[in-house]
């Protein structure tokens, strides 16, 4: 994800997630072909540029690692929702963040639950309780605009 609007409609349509040092907004679209794409926010009161460049590097590395996995769970979804769908992360750093002890086990130790939690939880969303079911992610409890 690189575009400001593509940041926003995850924040504003996904669900959101915690860790210790992050907060994970995702959300489930449509697509041609199953498969995710993520993006990361880390403020300028998370550190100085190295330590911001340092957070940043570990979380492209933790999914370039646990791609296989992600793309299986990926799978599961399209096979629940019957069509394939896309997962969209964006990985906040919470302010609260340790950079300087952080590595690439931390970050791996922190995302990978919260990953697996996105996936078992998406997938109850798309092929459970029918109010539940959307597969553009939008939150159930909105507003119809009637």
């Amino acid at each position: 994800m690189r575009k400001r609007p593509e940041y926003l409609v995850c924040y504003e349509e996904g669900r959101r997630f915690a860790s210790r040092s992050f907060m994970v907004f995702a959300r489930v679209c449509p697509c041609d072909e199953p498969g995710f794409r993520f993006g990361m926010a880390v403020s300028k009161k998370v550190g100085s540029a190295v330590r911001r460049n340092r957070v940043k590097r570990l979380i492209r590395e933790f999914f370039r690692l646990r791609q296989v996995g992600i793309r299986e769970g990926v799978a599961k979804l399209s096979a629940v929702a019957g069509a394939p769908v896309c997962l969209e992360f964006v990985c906040v750093v919470k302010r609260s963040a340790r950079p300087e002890s952080m590595d690439l086990a931390v970050v791996d130790e922190e995302l990978w639950p919260v990953v697996n939690k996105v996936v078992k939880t998406m997938g109850k969303r798309l092929g459970g309780d029918p109010a539940h079911r959307d597969v553009q992610g939008a939150r159930r409890n909105q507003p119809s605009g009637n």
